[in-house]
C-alpha cells in the first residue's frame, strides 16, 4: 500500500470517526430530552393519580361518616327486629302445637266414626 493510500484510509477513518462522534452526541441530547420530557410527563401523571386518590378517599371518608353516624339507629332497628323474629318463632310455635292438637282431636274423631 502506498503512503497516498495509507493516508487515504487514515483521513477517511478519521472523518467517519468525526461523523460517528457527532451522531453520538446527538443521538445522547435527543436521549437526555426525551427523559427530561418523560420524567416530567410521570411527574403529571403521578400529580394527577395522586389527586384522584385523595378524590376517592375524601368520598369514602364521607361515606363512612355518613354510615356511621347511622349505626346507633341501625342497631336499635336490628334489636327491634330480632324482638319481633322472637316473637315470630313464639307465634310459630303456637300454631305448630294448635295443629298438633287439631290433627289428634281429627284422629279421635275419625277413628270413633
Amino acid at each position: 500500500m502506498t503512503e497516498e493510500e495509507k493516508q487515504y484510509f487514515k483521513k477517511l477513518v478519521s472523518d467517519l470517526q468525526k461523523k460517528s462522534d457527532k451522531l453520538v452526541a446527538k443521538s445522547r441530547a435527543e436521549t437526555a430530552l426525551l427523559i427530561a420530557n418523560s420524567s416530567e410527563e410521570m411527574q403529571r401523571y403521578i400529580g394527577a393519580l395522586m389527586e384522584q386518590y385523595k378524590w376517592d378517599m375524601d368520598a369514602i371518608r364521607e361515606n363512612l361518616h355518613a354510615i356511621l353516624k347511622d349505626v346507633p339507629e341501625m342497631k336499635r332497628m336490628i334489636t327491634i327486629m330480632f324482638e319481633n323474629m322472637g316473637k315470630q318463632e313464639g307465634d310459630i310455635e303456637m300454631l305448630k302445637e294448635a295443629y298438633q292438637n287439631h290433627e289428634e282431636r281429627l284422629q279421635k274423631v275419625e277413628s270413633k266414626s
